[in-house]
């Protein structure tokens, strides 16, 4: 039996990717990180995953913004 993926979370999280609206989601779930960036490869959305560290991974649009300080990068 396969890991489920929370319906409120994929409902919540597509409605941004549809909107174009920025994504910073961390997940420690695989299963939904893996729909998260297929979805947002096939609208051609940028995007960076940054591991945090025990499996747990950071998934942003904010590219140009430190996922750890909040500081804008030059």
């Amino acid at each position: 039996m396969g890991t489920r993926i929370n319906p409120h979370w994929l409902k919540r999280v597509g409605d941004l990717i549809a909107g174009k609206h920025p994504i910073d989601e961390t997940r420690e779930c695989a299963p939904a990180t893996r729909w998260l960036v297929a979805q947002m490869s096939r609208q051609n959305i940028p995007f960076k995953i940054i591991t945090v560290g025990a499996g747990v991974e950071r998934v942003t649009t904010l590219a140009d913004v430190c996922p750890f300080c909040k500081q804008k990068l030059p």
